[in-house]
Protein backbone atom coordinates (compact mmCIF):
# COMPACT_ATOMS: atom_id res chain seq x y z
CA UNK A 1 0.00 0.00 0.00
CA UNK A 2 1.41 3.61 -1.33
CA UNK A 3 1.74 5.93 1.16
CA UNK A 4 -0.52 9.25 -0.13
CA UNK A 5 0.59 11.57 2.58
CA UNK A 6 2.18 14.51 1.43
CA UNK A 7 5.15 16.20 2.98
CA UNK A 8 3.73 19.76 4.75
CA UNK A 9 4.79 22.81 2.82
CA UNK A 10 7.92 24.57 4.34
CA UNK A 11 6.42 27.09 6.72
CA UNK A 12 6.54 30.74 5.74
CA UNK A 13 7.62 33.28 7.84
CA UNK A 14 6.98 36.20 5.88
CA UNK A 15 3.71 35.11 4.69
CA UNK A 16 1.92 36.56 7.91
CA UNK A 17 4.19 39.02 8.16
CA UNK A 18 3.07 40.63 4.73
CA UNK A 19 -0.66 40.10 5.47
CA UNK A 20 -0.39 42.07 8.38
CA UNK A 21 1.59 44.78 7.10
CA UNK A 22 -0.28 45.59 4.13
CA UNK A 23 -3.39 45.48 6.44
CA UNK A 24 -1.48 48.16 8.13
CA UNK A 25 -0.60 50.39 5.09
CA UNK A 26 -4.37 50.35 4.21
CA UNK A 27 -5.45 51.69 7.21
CA UNK A 28 -2.44 54.23 7.41
CA UNK A 29 -3.59 55.32 4.32
CA UNK A 30 -7.57 55.36 5.20
CA UNK A 31 -6.46 57.39 8.51
CA UNK A 32 -3.84 59.85 6.52
CA UNK A 33 -6.54 60.94 4.30
CA UNK A 34 -9.14 61.19 6.86
CA UNK A 35 -6.59 63.23 8.85
CA UNK A 36 -6.29 65.58 5.31
CA UNK A 37 -9.84 66.17 4.78
CA UNK A 38 -10.09 67.23 8.34
CA UNK A 39 -7.26 69.75 8.15
CA UNK A 40 -8.58 71.16 4.84
CA UNK A 41 -11.98 71.76 6.81
CA UNK A 42 -10.33 72.92 9.76
CA UNK A 43 -8.23 75.82 7.46
CA UNK A 44 -11.26 76.59 5.76
CA UNK A 45 -13.13 76.90 8.35
CA UNK A 46 -10.42 79.19 10.56
CA UNK A 47 -10.14 81.44 7.69
CA UNK A 48 -13.49 82.27 7.29
CA UNK A 49 -14.46 82.67 11.16
CA UNK A 50 -10.78 83.55 12.83
CA UNK A 51 -10.61 86.37 10.32
CA UNK A 52 -13.89 87.80 9.66
CA UNK A 53 -15.30 91.46 8.72
CA UNK A 54 -15.20 93.37 11.65
CA UNK A 55 -18.23 94.75 10.70
CA UNK A 56 -18.27 98.69 12.05
CA UNK A 57 -21.60 100.08 11.52
CA UNK A 58 -21.76 103.09 9.72
CA UNK A 59 -23.86 105.81 13.40
CA UNK A 60 -24.97 108.99 13.22
CA UNK A 61 -27.77 108.75 15.59
CA UNK A 62 -30.26 107.20 13.84
CA UNK A 63 -31.51 103.91 14.88
CA UNK A 64 -29.86 101.34 13.07
CA UNK A 65 -31.14 97.62 12.29
CA UNK A 66 -30.30 95.85 15.65
CA UNK A 67 -31.62 98.75 17.93
CA UNK A 68 -27.60 100.10 17.85
CA UNK A 69 -27.04 103.89 17.04
CA UNK A 70 -25.73 103.88 13.20
CA UNK A 71 -22.86 106.40 13.10
CA UNK A 72 -22.05 108.36 9.99
CA UNK A 73 -18.22 108.99 9.64
CA UNK A 74 -18.77 112.13 8.64
CA UNK A 75 -21.51 115.38 8.95
CA UNK A 76 -20.77 115.61 5.59
CA UNK A 77 -23.06 114.03 2.90
CA UNK A 78 -21.75 111.52 0.82
CA UNK A 79 -18.60 110.95 2.93
CA UNK A 80 -20.04 107.99 4.51
CA UNK A 81 -21.48 106.08 1.49
CA UNK A 82 -18.42 106.48 0.10
CA UNK A 83 -16.54 105.41 3.07
CA UNK A 84 -18.49 102.18 3.25
CA UNK A 85 -17.73 101.64 -0.75
CA UNK A 86 -14.08 101.36 0.56
CA UNK A 87 -14.09 99.20 3.82
CA UNK A 88 -15.17 96.02 2.76
CA UNK A 89 -12.57 95.62 -0.07
CA UNK A 90 -10.00 97.56 1.61
CA UNK A 91 -10.34 95.12 4.47
CA UNK A 92 -9.87 91.99 2.39
CA UNK A 93 -6.89 93.61 0.41
CA UNK A 94 -4.96 95.20 3.92
CA UNK A 95 -6.33 93.12 6.67
CA UNK A 96 -7.35 89.86 5.92
CA UNK A 97 -4.62 86.99 6.37
CA UNK A 98 -3.48 86.28 3.08
CA UNK A 99 -4.74 88.91 1.34
CA UNK A 100 -6.41 88.48 -1.86
CA UNK A 101 -7.09 84.51 -2.66
CA UNK A 102 -9.47 84.21 -5.92
CA UNK A 103 -6.06 84.90 -7.38
CA UNK A 104 -3.96 82.51 -5.22
CA UNK A 105 -2.54 79.31 -7.05
CA UNK A 106 -2.32 77.69 -3.90
CA UNK A 107 -3.60 79.26 -0.73
CA UNK A 108 -6.91 80.43 -2.57
CA UNK A 109 -7.22 76.52 -3.70
CA UNK A 110 -7.37 75.44 -0.06
CA UNK A 111 -9.21 78.14 1.00
CA UNK A 112 -12.01 78.68 -0.76
CA UNK A 113 -14.67 79.76 1.33
CA UNK A 114 -12.89 82.96 1.93
CA UNK A 115 -11.99 83.09 -1.98
CA UNK A 116 -16.13 83.47 -2.26
CA UNK A 117 -16.32 84.86 0.30
CA UNK A 118 -14.23 87.88 -1.42
CA UNK A 119 -15.62 87.49 -4.70
CA UNK A 120 -19.54 88.25 -3.20
CA UNK A 121 -17.95 91.24 -1.45
CA UNK A 122 -16.05 92.73 -4.55
CA UNK A 123 -19.41 92.36 -6.83
CA UNK A 124 -21.27 94.39 -4.33
CA UNK A 125 -18.90 97.08 -4.17
CA UNK A 126 -19.08 97.20 -8.11
CA UNK A 127 -22.39 97.26 -7.58
CA UNK A 128 -21.95 100.26 -5.33
CA UNK A 129 -19.60 102.33 -7.19
CA UNK A 130 -21.26 101.82 -10.37
CA UNK A 131 -24.45 103.41 -8.67
CA UNK A 132 -22.31 106.20 -7.54
CA UNK A 133 -20.59 106.98 -10.59
CA UNK A 134 -23.35 106.97 -13.16
CA UNK A 135 -26.56 108.57 -11.01
CA UNK A 136 -25.27 109.20 -7.12
CA UNK A 137 -22.65 111.28 -8.42
CA UNK A 138 -24.43 113.34 -10.89
CA UNK A 139 -27.43 115.67 -11.29
CA UNK A 140 -28.50 113.50 -14.26
CA UNK A 141 -27.69 111.55 -17.46
CA UNK A 142 -26.39 114.64 -19.00
CA UNK A 143 -24.18 115.83 -16.55
CA UNK A 144 -20.32 114.87 -16.62
CA UNK A 145 -18.55 111.98 -15.04
CA UNK A 146 -16.57 112.29 -12.10
CA UNK A 147 -12.97 110.99 -13.11
CA UNK A 148 -12.04 109.73 -9.49
CA UNK A 149 -15.06 107.86 -9.42
CA UNK A 150 -14.86 106.44 -13.27
CA UNK A 151 -11.41 105.39 -12.22
CA UNK A 152 -12.30 103.79 -9.67
CA UNK A 153 -15.74 101.87 -11.65
CA UNK A 154 -12.59 101.13 -13.98
CA UNK A 155 -10.37 99.60 -12.02
CA UNK A 156 -12.75 97.05 -9.59
CA UNK A 157 -14.15 95.67 -13.01
CA UNK A 158 -10.70 94.16 -13.52
CA UNK A 159 -11.31 90.20 -13.11
CA UNK A 160 -10.48 88.94 -9.71
CA UNK A 161 -8.47 86.41 -10.96
CA UNK A 162 -5.61 88.14 -12.44
CA UNK A 163 -2.50 87.57 -11.11
CA UNK A 164 -0.08 89.79 -12.62
CA UNK A 165 0.17 92.32 -15.44
CA UNK A 166 -2.03 93.49 -13.52
CA UNK A 167 -2.64 91.75 -10.45
CA UNK A 168 -6.36 92.07 -9.19
CA UNK A 169 -4.76 93.80 -6.01
CA UNK A 170 -3.03 96.67 -7.33
CA UNK A 171 -5.95 97.63 -9.22
CA UNK A 172 -8.31 97.11 -6.44
CA UNK A 173 -5.83 99.57 -4.50
CA UNK A 174 -5.73 101.78 -7.06
CA UNK A 175 -9.52 102.04 -7.25
CA UNK A 176 -9.92 102.29 -3.50
CA UNK A 177 -7.10 105.46 -4.01
CA UNK A 178 -9.46 107.14 -6.27
CA UNK A 179 -12.67 106.48 -4.23
CA UNK A 180 -10.24 108.17 -1.81
CA UNK A 181 -9.82 111.30 -3.93
CA UNK A 182 -13.37 111.38 -4.23
CA UNK A 183 -14.13 111.59 -0.78
CA UNK A 184 -11.42 114.34 -0.26
CA UNK A 185 -13.72 116.60 -2.83
CA UNK A 186 -16.84 115.85 -1.08
CA UNK A 187 -15.25 116.67 1.97
CA UNK A 188 -13.65 120.50 0.36
CA UNK A 189 -17.06 120.71 -1.03
CA UNK A 190 -15.90 120.66 -4.53
CA UNK A 191 -18.69 117.87 -5.27
CA UNK A 192 -21.86 116.68 -3.81
CA UNK A 193 -24.05 113.66 -4.10
CA UNK A 194 -27.52 113.73 -5.20
CA UNK A 195 -29.88 112.14 -2.88
CA UNK A 196 -32.99 112.25 -4.92
CA UNK A 197 -35.11 109.05 -4.99
CA UNK A 198 -34.13 108.68 -8.82
CA UNK A 199 -30.69 108.50 -7.44
CA UNK A 200 -31.14 105.93 -5.09
CA UNK A 201 -33.32 103.34 -6.59
CA UNK A 202 -31.06 101.56 -9.24
CA UNK A 203 -28.28 101.37 -6.48
CA UNK A 204 -31.21 99.42 -4.43
CA UNK A 205 -32.31 97.79 -7.95
CA UNK A 206 -28.69 96.46 -8.58
CA UNK A 207 -28.30 95.09 -5.03
CA UNK A 208 -32.09 93.32 -5.03
CA UNK A 209 -30.81 91.57 -8.46
CA UNK A 210 -27.24 90.43 -6.68
CA UNK A 211 -29.61 88.82 -3.92
CA UNK A 212 -32.14 87.01 -6.34
CA UNK A 213 -29.11 84.96 -7.91
CA UNK A 214 -27.67 84.24 -4.58
CA UNK A 215 -31.05 83.38 -3.45
CA UNK A 216 -31.55 81.07 -6.34
CA UNK A 217 -28.12 79.40 -6.15
CA UNK A 218 -28.59 79.03 -2.09
CA UNK A 219 -32.10 76.97 -2.76
CA UNK A 220 -31.67 74.98 -6.27
CA UNK A 221 -30.43 71.38 -5.89
CA UNK A 222 -29.24 71.43 -9.75
CA UNK A 223 -27.02 73.12 -11.78
CA UNK A 224 -28.14 74.05 -15.39
CA UNK A 225 -26.53 71.26 -16.86
CA UNK A 226 -28.91 68.98 -14.75
CA UNK A 227 -26.16 68.04 -12.41
CA UNK A 228 -27.02 67.44 -8.79
CA UNK A 229 -25.36 70.75 -6.64
CA UNK A 230 -21.82 69.07 -5.18
CA UNK A 231 -21.23 69.72 -1.68
CA UNK A 232 -17.92 71.71 -2.80
CA UNK A 233 -20.41 74.08 -5.25
CA UNK A 234 -23.02 74.32 -2.01
CA UNK A 235 -20.26 75.85 0.06
CA UNK A 236 -19.41 78.39 -2.74
CA UNK A 237 -22.39 79.61 -3.06
CA UNK A 238 -22.95 79.92 0.91
CA UNK A 239 -20.02 81.43 1.23
CA UNK A 240 -20.04 83.96 -1.55
CA UNK A 241 -23.60 84.85 -0.26
CA UNK A 242 -21.74 85.45 2.67
CA UNK A 243 -19.81 88.21 1.36
CA UNK A 244 -22.34 89.37 -0.71
CA UNK A 245 -24.56 90.17 2.62
CA UNK A 246 -21.59 91.65 4.83
CA UNK A 247 -20.71 94.10 2.05
CA UNK A 248 -24.68 95.02 1.27
CA UNK A 249 -25.35 95.57 4.53
CA UNK A 250 -22.16 97.95 5.33
CA UNK A 251 -23.24 100.27 2.01
CA UNK A 252 -26.79 99.96 2.99
CA UNK A 253 -26.14 101.80 6.81
CA UNK A 254 -24.47 104.52 4.81
CA UNK A 255 -27.60 104.68 2.72
CA UNK A 256 -29.61 105.27 5.67
CA UNK A 257 -27.54 107.52 7.25
CA UNK A 258 -26.79 109.99 4.09
CA UNK A 259 -30.39 109.49 2.42
CA UNK A 260 -31.99 109.69 5.75
CA UNK A 261 -34.13 112.52 4.71
CA UNK A 262 -35.19 111.76 1.47
CA UNK A 263 -36.33 107.68 2.96
CA UNK A 264 -38.73 109.03 5.78
CA UNK A 265 -40.17 111.58 3.17
CA UNK A 266 -41.65 108.37 1.31
CA UNK A 267 -41.78 106.49 4.79
CA UNK A 268 -38.82 104.15 3.43
CA UNK A 269 -37.28 103.76 6.47
CA UNK A 270 -38.71 101.47 8.32
CA UNK A 271 -38.50 98.94 4.79
CA UNK A 272 -34.36 99.87 4.99
CA UNK A 273 -34.07 99.03 8.47
CA UNK A 274 -35.66 95.51 7.86
CA UNK A 275 -33.47 94.81 4.92
CA UNK A 276 -30.60 95.69 7.21
CA UNK A 277 -31.72 93.60 9.61
CA UNK A 278 -32.23 90.44 7.46
CA UNK A 279 -28.86 90.82 6.54
CA UNK A 280 -27.65 91.14 10.00
CA UNK A 281 -29.43 87.51 10.60
CA UNK A 282 -27.40 86.25 7.53
CA UNK A 283 -24.59 87.31 9.09
CA UNK A 284 -24.44 85.44 12.14
CA UNK A 285 -24.86 82.03 10.73
CA UNK A 286 -20.95 80.43 10.72
CA UNK A 287 -21.30 76.91 10.62
CA UNK A 288 -18.28 74.46 10.52
CA UNK A 289 -19.40 72.86 7.22
CA UNK A 290 -21.63 73.08 5.47
CA UNK A 291 -24.57 70.65 5.49
CA UNK A 292 -27.06 70.31 3.03
CA UNK A 293 -29.77 68.14 5.30
CA UNK A 294 -33.46 67.37 3.97
CA UNK A 295 -35.33 70.15 4.51
CA UNK A 296 -37.36 67.39 7.07
CA UNK A 297 -34.10 65.47 8.48
CA UNK A 298 -32.27 65.26 11.23
CA UNK A 299 -29.27 67.11 9.58
CA UNK A 300 -29.23 70.87 8.73
CA UNK A 301 -29.40 72.65 5.09
CA UNK A 302 -27.36 75.63 5.80
CA UNK A 303 -28.10 77.12 2.01
CA UNK A 304 -31.53 77.01 3.11
CA UNK A 305 -30.95 78.91 6.34
CA UNK A 306 -29.20 81.47 4.73
CA UNK A 307 -31.21 81.76 2.01
CA UNK A 308 -34.07 82.79 4.42
CA UNK A 309 -32.47 85.89 5.12
CA UNK A 310 -31.33 86.73 2.16
CA UNK A 311 -34.77 86.42 0.32
CA UNK A 312 -35.99 88.54 3.26
CA UNK A 313 -33.47 91.22 2.80
CA UNK A 314 -34.54 91.21 -1.15
CA UNK A 315 -38.53 91.83 -0.29
CA UNK A 316 -38.19 94.49 1.71
CA UNK A 317 -35.39 96.13 -0.58
CA UNK A 318 -38.26 95.26 -3.27
CA UNK A 319 -40.93 96.72 -1.36
CA UNK A 320 -38.28 100.17 -0.24
CA UNK A 321 -37.92 100.78 -4.07
CA UNK A 322 -41.99 100.68 -4.91
CA UNK A 323 -42.34 103.41 -1.86
CA UNK A 324 -39.47 105.38 -3.35
CA UNK A 325 -41.16 105.04 -7.38
CA UNK A 326 -44.44 106.17 -5.95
Amino acid sequence: MVDQRTEPKPHNPLKGFKAFAGARIIVFVIVALVFLWVVYLLLGWMASHTDTVKHVGVSSGHDGASGHAITATSNIKGVTFVDALIRPMHHELEERSLGWRPNDILIGKITDNIRYYQRGTLEVTRRGVVALMERIARTGSTAAINENVEDAMNDFSNSPTNLWLPSAESKYKDAIKALKAYKGQLKRKEVTIYTRPDNLIPLLSAFEDILGSCDDNLVKTHEDDGEEVSFFKADDYFFYAMGAAHTMRTILEAVYVDFHETLQTRRGTELLHHAILSLEHAGHLEPLIILEGDPDGFLANHRANLAAHISHARFYLGQLIKALST
